[in-house]
């Protein structure tokens, strides 16, 4: 039985495996890992069949567990599912209106008012575009598969519109047939405007990424109401990303877009919103062809600002305060707490005494002296009163971009995304309602006008804004020296159906 056929060969296996692989040794070619041995990383739990399983790598032997799988763009972990096997969305993740904000992955591709950079995972039947007008108003929609012909007819009416105008899923960049030019641009804009002009005076636009000054979505011109948009950063060259253009230069005529947001699920983003940083509570670009309207639309809220005394506006330089009556007063609104206020401001002269910037009459003021000093003064009806002041803050004839944050006791100033001064001796305004806030002009009747340009006025109620999203407000500022489509940057002309064409030819040839 010693020599017995089935001990002969079982003894024989035995030994060929011992010297092919010895006990000191781990020979791929003779043996196999069996999955049940392998210890899986954090995140990761052995697969339930692990034992008829052969592998060394947590994805040949384990399951990843929700609490490894990053959510997207918009969403959130759900705390239950932590120790769930799962790497998708919907096991893993909820709709989170909040995290757009303060985690969006497309952080470079959002401008100052109206470009919104969104991740591939928004792009489904529940994200769509909303818009509400009165009136007359048309909407023309131009996506990525068909960048020079429209995709939609124009919508007329009056009232609220709660159409689902496109999906987001329009924007997908997977269109083998596209030219390369387009596909990297991964997105759509929509134009909105108060006159129903063929699509040759739109000269509607997708430019390459890769050249970020010469993403321009729509042509503008003062008659026709549409507008031109720059784009800087580079969050829409991968396919996995979309974005939406939206340029309403409706704003400032008759009839007006009275709000424009993106909705995608149960959640609302203001147009006006900038990634990364919180929302604002109200928005005014005042850089139009013309304010002779006295109503200047608030892009986020309905808080309307009138150009008062022969104020004007231009596209290159925003609203002129003349110095002598010109000015902005906006409706009351109840605000106060905790402020962020935010504004560009170019000074002609700072002669004489204090000019006010801002003021308000829940005793908020911004000032700047004649030594060039920056003054914020805010009062309290029980008597308090706080003045911080920045020394030599202000220039002539070059803008600045001007940010100032009150935070319970703290005030901050920064000046081009920097901080520049801080006083933690500050105190916070009573919050008011009917407050009467004016740019270029006091409470005080008697004091002097401001002489110089505003634009791009934003207040954040109950936020103050931290260093960092100062400085990504300034990185993404309003810069003309980026253009290079005439030598007149910022003017009508620059901005003209010849010009945009003409410049996208080329960068498409």
């Amino acid at each position: 039985s010693c020599y017995s056929p089935t001990q002969l060969v079982a003894r024989a296996s035995q030994i060929a495996a011992e010297s092919c692989c010895p006990s000191t040794q781990n020979d791929p070619t003779c043996c196999e890992h069996q999955c049940s041995s392998h210890p899986c990383g954090a995140n990761y739990k052995q697969k339930s069949n692990a034992i008829s399983l052969y592998g060394q790598t947590d994805g040949d032997c384990c399951d990843l567990l929700c609490s490894g799988f990053s959510c997207p763009h918009g969403y959130e972990g759900i705390s239950t599912a932590y120790s769930t096997v799962g790497s998708t969305r919907t096991v893993c993740c909820v709709q989170s209106c909040n995290s757009w904000s303060s985690n969006s992955p497309d952080s470079a591709g959002l401008y100052l008012n109206g470009l919104a950079s969104l991740s591939s995972e928004w792009k489904d039947e529940y994200t769509f575009i909303r818009v509400e007008w009165m009136g007359t108003q048309y909407i023309q929609f131009r996506s990525i598969s068909n960048p020079f012909v429209n995709r939609s007819a124009g919508y007329t009416g009056s009232g609220q519109s709660d159409n689902q105008l496109f999906n987001l899923s329009d924007f997908a960049s997977s269109d083998t047939a596209l030219s390369n030019w387009v596909q990297s641009a991964g997105g759509a804009w929509l134009c909105l405007s108060y006159t129903n002009g063929p699509a040759e005076e739109a000269a509607w636009a997708i430019l390459p990424i890769s050249n970020a000054a010469w993403d321009l979505g729509c042509s503008g011109t003062s008659d026709m109401g549409r507008g031109a948009y720059y784009y800087a950063g580079d969050c829409c060259a991968s396919a996995n990303s979309g974005w939406v253009g939206i340029k309403n230069r409706n704003a400032q005529k008759k009839p007006p877009v009275t709000d424009v947001t993106i909705n995608t699920g149960t959640c609302t983003i203001p147009w006006g919103a900038v990634s990364k940083i919180s929302p604002p509570s109200h928005a005014w670009q005042f850089k139009v062809s013309s304010c002779t309207n006295p109503l200047l639309g608030d892009s986020v809220d309905d808080v309307s600002a009138s150009a008062l005394q022969s104020g004007s506006c231009t596209i290159a330089d925003g609203f002129r305060l003349d110095g002598y009556s010109s000015h902005i007063r906006f409706s009351s609104w109840l605000w106060g707490g905790v402020t962020s206020i935010e504004m560009f401001v170019k000074l002609t002269t700072l002669a004489g005494a204090s000019q006010s910037l801002f003021d308000c009459s829940n005793h908020v003021a911004v000032v700047v002296t004649s030594s060039y000093d920056l003054k914020v003064l805010v009062s309290t009806d029980a008597g308090g009163l706080t003045e911080v002041t920045a020394v030599s803050f202000a220039s002539i004839s070059i803008w600045i971009h001007l940010v100032v944050t009150i935070d319970a006791t703290t005030t901050s100033i920064y000046k081009d995304g920097v901080l520049f001064h801080s006083d933690a001796s500050g105190q916070q305004p009573d919050e008011t309602s009917g407050s009467v806030c004016y740019l270029g002009k006091s409470n005080d009747d008697l004091d002097p006008y401001l002489d110089g340009y505003i634009s791009h006025v934003r207040i954040w109620n109950g936020v103050a804004l931290s260093a960092p999203e100062v400085a990504t407000l300034y990185d993404f500022r309003e810069d003309c020296s980026t253009y290079t489509c005439g030598s007149d940057c910022g003017s009508e002309s620059c901005y003209s159906p010849t010009q945009l064409v003409a410049r996208a030819s080329q960068i498409a040839a």
